[in-house]
This record gives structure tokens, C-alpha cells and sequence, in this order.
């Protein structure tokens, strides 16, 4: 099987993976260490008001709708449509940048924080896959997949307005 198939279909496995370790300590993580951390960073109080507000049950909604479009985009490159790679390229870069952004919140911290385990020990498989991408393909599917990430970012600040009003 090629490298880069491999990769791509463990994406699903990696961001399960990443998701169960956020579902099950993001909600109580962050309603012990919020004061802690908006008295070090006033700037993150809304944010950390709202991820308070955010309990297990709809966090893991937004994990799931999360998953179904990584699901999609591995669906889409095992029948081989003709632009899947933008899609599952997309897809891996907005995961490699979620992670990177754990490691940088665990440093800000000074501690433990949601989904910091499972990125130090995904960061092997996200700095390969960027590797073999960087190898396989052009310019121009960085390009789109930098659009492509900006998109994740945006369905996922969608998400979490959704939830909230439920």
C-alpha cells in the first residue's frame, strides 16, 4: 500500500484517537483551571467562558460532526474522485495545526491541557504526513488545502455557536 494512502486512512484513527482524550477532559479540565488561567491571560476569558459552558455532551457533538467530514474526505480518496486530494490534504493540515496549537497551549499554561497527550504522540505521525505531502504534490494543493484549513476553522467555530444555542 502507498505511504501516502496509509496515512490518510489513519487520519480517522488519529483524530479518534485525539477527540476521546478531549471529550473525556476538556469540560471538568476547564472548569478547574479557568480563574487559574484567565488571572495569567485575561484576553482568554470569553474563550474560556464559553468552553465552560460547553459540557461533554455537546463537545462530543462537534467531535462527531468533526470525524464525519474526515470520514467524507478518506471516503473520497478510497474511490479515488479526482479531488481528493485537496480535500484529505486540507484535512491533515488543519489536524497537524490543531495539535501544534495543544502543544503551545500546554507551554502557555505551564501544564497539562485537553488533548495534550495524544499530540505528543501523534506529533510523529502529523510531521510525517506533512513530509510525504511536501514530496508528492505541488504548490497548488498547498494552496487549496490552506483553504481548505481555513474552512475547518470556520465549520468548527460554526459548531460551537450551534451547540450553544441548543
Amino acid at each position: 500500500m502507498d505511504s501516502l494512502v496509509l496515512l490518510y486512512l489513519l487520519l480517522p484513527v488519529a483524530f479518534s484517537l485525539h477527540d476521546f482524550e478531549e471529550i473525556l477532559f476538556q469540560h471538568s479540565w476547564v472548569l478547574k483551571n479557568q480563574n487559574r488561567i484567565v488571572k495569567k491571560f485575561p484576553f482568554a476569558k470569553n474563550i474560556l467562558e464559553h468552553l465552560a459552558k460547553l459540557d461533554t455532551k455537546k463537545f462530543a457533538v462537534i467531535a462527531f460532526e468533526e470525524f464525519c467530514i474526515i470520514l467524507f474526505g478518506t471516503i473520497l480518496m478510497l474511490a479515488k474522485i479526482s479531488f481528493w486530494q485537496y480535500i484529505e490534504t486540507a484535512l491533515l493540515f488543519a489536524f497537524g495545526i490543531h495539535l501544534i496549537i495543544h502543544l503551545l497551549q500546554a507551554i502557555l499554561v505551564k501544564g497539562y491541557v485537553p488533548g495534550l497527550v495524544s499530540s505528543l504522540l501523534l506529533l510523529p505521525y502529523g510531521y510525517f504526513s506533512t513530509q510525504l505531502i511536501v514530496k508528492e504534490f505541488q504548490l497548488k494543493t498547498f494552496f487549496i488545502a490552506t483553504i481548505g484549513t481555513a474552512l475547518m476553522i470556520l465549520n468548527l467555530k460554526i459548531m460551537h455557536r450551534a451547540t450553544m444555542k441548543n
